[in-house]
């Protein structure tokens, strides 16, 4: 996986499981990563994990907010490669589950969340 060094990559739902995982270990193999999600506290943890991991000691960036929000992701991408240029790889990590029932009034609005949280 020697083809990770100094890629960058921007990983959604980076402040626990899969993504935390995810982003630790493209640290260790030389990736730049960008860190999202809506816990702070939870991603700088992550950010220190990454930090610690990387055998190149790249600073990573953390992006904070929800990915559900007007315009989140242009900022994000715009920041990315403001900060390291290019974006390589995008890990879409984030997402949700809401039950919900067909008849419901909120049936549409909920659609819609879990449809943009999870693309």
């Amino acid at each position: 996986m020697d083809g990770l060094a100094n890629k960058v990559a921007i990983i959604t739902g980076a402040s626990a499981g899969i993504g935390e995982a995810t982003a630790v270990l493209f640290s260790k193999l030389g990736c730049k990563v960008v860190i999202t999600g809506r816990d702070n506290e939870s991603l700088q943890r992550v950010s220190e994990a990454c930090e610690k991991a990387s055998p190149k000691k790249f600073k990573n960036l953390v992006f904070l907010g929800d990915n559900t929000g007007d315009g989140y992701n242009e900022k994000l991408i715009n920041e990315t490669v403001k900060v390291f240029g290019s974006i390589d790889i995008l890990i879409n990590n984030a997402g949700t589950l809401i039950i919900s029932n067909i008849l419901s009034e909120s049936f549409e609005k909920t659609y819609d969340y879990v449809t943009n949280m999870n693309s």
